[in-house]
């Protein structure tokens, strides 16, 4: 059996592995929503062909960060596409379990704070990664960690 490729560095719904990512986000994590602590209708999400449900938490940085499958996040529909602000709101009482569905960990929620998009992207797309290889190592798939990761993966169908 072939190990599971890493998320490609540039998010495109189009792509089979982003789309597989978001998937496994919905399903392993059950992403909640930053101001009301609601799980996200996950099925609403993946429906659509639209990227406005997966705003950006750093939508002004220049490429490459600007495009890291780790500047997206999934939303519901109705928030702004830059989501950062919505997550530097998070009611206190719902933050661990916001940030945790959202596989934001309290290094990169400092990142995030204090304004340092590379160091958030860096800190969460270890954390996605290590979020997938739970999630298939359980399922006794490998999630290939040394693979030359793709920068534009794109299905031409």
């Amino acid at each position: 059996s072939q190990d599971v490729r890493r998320v490609p560095t540039t998010f495109d719904r189009r792509s089979a592995r982003i789309r597989a990512s978001l998937l496994l986000q919905l399903v392993a994590c059950e992403p909640r929503d930053p101001t009301s602590g609601e799980v996200i209708d996950g099925a609403r999400v993946f429906s659509s062909e639209d990227t406005s449900n997966i705003p950006y938490f750093f939508p002004n940085q220049g490429k490459p960060h600007v495009s890291r499958p780790a500047n997206r996040v999934i939303l519901s529909d109705g928030f702004a596409r830059n989501a950062r602000s919505y997550f530097l709101r998070i009611p206190q009482e719902l933050r661990d379990l916001v940030l945790r569905s959202h596989m934001i960990s309290a290094d990169a929620y400092d990142a995030l704070v204090n304004e340092d998009p590379r160091r958030f992207i860096e800190l969460r797309e270890e954390e996605i990664t290590r979020a997938e290889s739970e999630f298939l190592r359980k399922r006794g798939i490998a999630l290939d960690a040394n693979a030359a990761r793709g920068d534009e993966e794109v299905d031409a169908d």
